[in-house]
């Protein structure tokens, strides 16, 4: 959990980086994340064991900070609350099934290390089919790698992407160091930030509380459930998970629009002009000269 806590204020903000982007994050901690399962699984003593699992939490915490990002740079802002839902019950309802699955293996294998394992083929299998799938939506990154291809195919070398001029004075080093400072600045000075970081905090303590009390209640101390069927009571919270957000999508598409018409018209002029074809040589200069 520190790791997973830590992770993405060093690993999230590089993918705001132009010439980095989100992709590259995204795959290179997925597989150090899939590699660090192999040395845990064989691991039998506690010290590396914790540093593993502190590791494995630090490179896989991007995906969950920098979703959100992807998620506004593919969808419209009227639908990217019910992406977002979608999404966030995918990162939360996951570590309500894995007590699920890991206690089945185990109780059926009598081996502690098969979680791991699963993680591994799991871990393995995304890797290999965003590898291949998963493209890159950061707009600046895209209109970077499109400036750097029309360098080449025209030799005019004034053409440059929007980041590249406002960059244009900082080194690499000195946008990396840009990159990440800030986040840590703004978590420490920004009150609501602040707010948002403890309210946060205080949801996953009471969900990840849930771990240690639930096998207490039902396992052998409580009403004496075997291993596996123990903790079958995570599944409520994956329950409880897809009933606030399909709610929450259900209030959003029928009873918002009635209260904050005016909310709704304006979206609606926002989609129809991101869905209009652009005219020609109408780009905006904001974004690439």
């Amino acid at each position: 959990m520190v790791g997973y806590g830590v992770g993405p204020l060093f690993l999230s903000p590089i993918s705001e980086v132009p010439f980095i982007g989100r992709t590259a994050p995204y795959i290179i901690c997925l597989l150090l994340f899939c590699a660090l399962q192999l040395p845990t699984a064989a691991c039998n003593h506690i010290a590396p064991f914790l540093v593993l699992r502190f590791l494995a939490g630090f490179v896989g915490s991007p995906p969950l900070a920098t979703g959100g990002a992807s998620l506004a740079d593919i969808f419209y802002p009227n639908k990217l609350p019910y992406a977002m839902g979608i999404y966030g019950v995918s990162a939360s309802a996951a570590p309500s099934l894995a007590p699920v699955v890991a206690a089945f293996a185990i109780q059926e294998t009598g081996d502690w290390t098969w979680p791991f394992w699963e993680m591994f083929f799991a871990s393995l299998f995304t890797l290999v089919l965003l590898s291949f799938s998963l493209p890159e939506t950061s707009k600046d990154t895209i209109l970077l790698r499109k400036a750097a291809r029309l360098r080449k195919i025209t030799g005019n070398d004034k053409l440059r992407a929007l980041s590249e001029i406002q960059q244009a004075h900082l080194s690499v080093s000195e946008a990396l160091f840009d990159a990440l400072i800030r986040p840590i600045t703004m978590t420490f000075t920004e009150p609501i930030i602040i707010a948002v970081n403890l309210y946060n905090g205080l949801i996953y303590a009471v969900m990840y509380s849930f771990f240690k009390s639930f096998p207490l209640v039902y396992g052998e101390g409580g009403y004496g459930w075997n291993l596996g069927v123990s903790s079958l009571p995570f599944l409520g919270l994956v329950v409880g998970e897809g009933l606030g957000v399909g709610g929450y999508a259900l209030w959003n598409w029928y009873v918002s629009p009635l209260l904050h018409p005016q909310m709704e018209l304006i979206s609606g002029t926002n989609s129809n002009q991101c869905l209009s074809r652009p005219k020609a040589n109408s780009y905006p200069k904001s974004d690439f000269q």
